[in-house]
């Protein structure tokens, strides 16, 4: 069994029916053609708008920061939160596709990935560091193994809108640190999954079983 990260495989090695038939492989990314994108002057959050995502504690730590810029792109079950949200620094863009979101994303000064369930390896989070934008993510799940804290995101402990405030806070003010994860993010790109090590991994993984059969 293929896990997509090696939390879900630390779940699945706790019965004794799967502990032996575990292997851990990420999800791979498109790849995009590298680009400098001048950062503006907002934080974004872009994905699916719902409750385990935790949408409704981002737009409440918006309304704590009323002096930074929220940009939000998305479609989902609580998307008429995001529509009719009357914050004045929070602007919802609706479901954004291809280079409209990959030019949203490069330009973030960083992304927030905020979930309060178990995520295993959300592409948002990977999409955004291959396009240079460091993260703010909740420590859960296996979104631990894709962020190298410090230099190409930061996590978060604390699934509040009070705690996110402060993270979001913290960073937004630190530009010398964006600028410093920005560039980790960039150099990171390279070793992130591709569709084609993806490819060699799983036929190496089929090889293997079929000779061990």
């Amino acid at each position: 069994m293929i896990c997509c990260s090696e939390f879900m495989k630390s779940k699945m090695d706790s019965n004794p029916l799967f502990a032996t038939k575990t292997v851990a492989m990420h999800n791979f990314i498109d790849k995009v053609e590298w680009k400098e994108t001048p950062k503006k002057d907002y934080v974004l959050y872009f994905g699916r708008l719902s409750e385990e995502k935790g949408i409704d504690r981002i737009l409440e730590a918006c309304k704590l920061l009323p002096d930074i810029p929220f940009v939000i792109a998305g479609s989902g079950p609580m998307e008429d939160l995001c529509k009719n949200c009357t914050l004045p620094n929070v602007k919802y863009v609706g479901f954004q596709t291809g280079k409209a979101l990959e030019d949203l994303v490069a330009g973030a000064l960083f992304t927030l990935h905020l979930s309060i369930w178990y995520e295993n390896c959300p592409l948002a989070l990977l999409e955004s560091q291959s396009l240079g934008t460091p993260v703010l993510c909740n420590r859960i799940g296996g979104i631990p193994e894709l962020v190298e804290e410090g230099r190409t995101g930061i996590l978060n402990d604390t699934f509040t809108p009070v705690a996110y405030a402060e993270k979001i806070r913290a960073l937004y003010a630190d530009k010398p640190l964006l600028a410093e994860m920005s560039a980790h993010c960039i150099q990171k790109k390279d070793r992130m999954m591709t569709l084609e090590r993806y490819c060699d991994q799983l036929l190496s993984l089929y090889g293997d079983v079929v000779k061990n059969a």
